[in-house]
């Protein structure tokens, strides 16, 4: 019996064959790494297509959904849209300009209007019945309307800019109409005047007070409701925004704060106000300026500047002191009629 089961676990030889001689320790060891070899380059391919699976459905998880590149889609053509109407409005206000021109003649002299707060009643029965620099709604409207009833055209900063630089002509009557400080009465009141002319207008802001732009309007105490950067989105259809200073529109012993300030102050305010409103144009508070705010205005990328002093623009005109007639209380319709004129 034990014989037996010793026969049966031999290797089946033939009878009369030899047995096999022993496998040496190296082939052991070559087919041991031949089988590894064979066991990596059939698992390789595996890993390989496990990889890519987990690379594809990591891209699916993070694939915008279809409501999501619907909404994508939408606001990328609202955008669009958006750009398409702004080159309307500004190839038809370049037809009425050039029209203007064919119409009226090439002007040489450009009256720059300065406007501050308007208030909505009697003058001489209210607070700034003694403030020159307030006038009536009622005196801004009859002026608007006779700008509009005798054909003429109100130019943005930018047509003054290349009227300067002579790169367009501007119609015999233009107009610029600019308001100074960024009082809320100028969207309430001036706003749908203006646009019911179709006519443009420029607000020098003070970009701190707009930042901080209160809602209190109380005339005992004189504070005045100023603009906000939400009140400048909504009205942007008729005025233009740029810079009244960020924050140096007062006065330090009787001297305008801006004069006070070192080159790199400036520097650091016209800056300021230039990444919030992406401003090129300016208007100096209380007209004071110097050499040393002229530079700072230019090396801020600033191209036009505007003072305090009546007078007419012409291309000879110094960008950084060009003249404005400021109209106050006193500026009766003949007078606003002979300044636009050129009387």
């Amino acid at each position: 019996m034990i014989l037996s089961i010793f026969v049966a676990g031999l290797p089946s030889v033939a009878f009369g064959e030899k047995m096999p001689n022993k496998t040496t320790k190296e082939e052991i060891l070559e087919e041991d790494k031949a089988e590894e070899k064979r066991l990596k380059e059939n698992k390789a391919p595996v890993e390989k297509l496990a990889k890519e699976e987990a690379v594809e459905e990591g891209e699916e998880s993070q694939a915008p959904s279809k409501e999501e590149e619907f909404n994508q889609i939408l606001a990328a053509l609202k955008e669009n849209i958006s750009r398409l109407e702004e080159e309307i409005v500004k190839l038809k206000k370049e037809n009425r300009r050039i029209s203007k021109v064919a119409e009226q003649g090439i002007g040489e002299k450009i009256p720059v209007l300065m406007y501050h707060h308007l208030y909505n009643g009697n003058l001489k029965e209210s607070p700034f019945k003694n403030n020159s620099a307030v006038i009536s709604v009622d005196m801004f409207k009859e002026q608007m309307k006779y700008l509009h009833d005798n054909g003429f055209y109100t130019a943005t900063l930018e047509e003054l800019e290349r009227f300067l630089n002579k790169e367009i002509p501007l119609p015999k009557k233009t107009v610029v109409i600019t308001f100074d400080d960024g009082y809320y009465s100028n969207i309430e009141y001036a706003y749908p005047i203006l646009k019911k002319y179709g006519f443009k207008a420029t607000i020098f802001v003070v970009g701190n007070k707009a930042k901080n732009a209160s809602k209190d309007h109380n005339l005992k105490t004189g504070t005045l409701r100023g603009l906000s950067y939400e009140d400048m989105n909504k009205t942007s259809d008729v005025f233009d925004f740029q810079s009244h200073t960020y924050d140096k529109h007062h006065r330090i012993d009787n001297r305008a704060a801006l004069l006070t300030l070192t080159k790199e102050e400036m520097l650091e305010d016209f800056t300021s106000i230039k990444e919030e409103l992406n401003t090129r144009y300016f208007a100096y508070p209380f007209g004071a300026y110097n050499g040393t705010v002229i530079e700072a205005l230019k090396e801020t990328g600033h191209a036009l500047a505007f003072t305090i002093k009546s007078g007419y623009v012409t291309v000879n005109s110094p960008k950084y002191e060009l003249p404005r007639f400021t109209i106050s209380p006193l500026t009766s319709l003949e007078k606003f009629k002979n300044i636009v004129n050129q009387k």
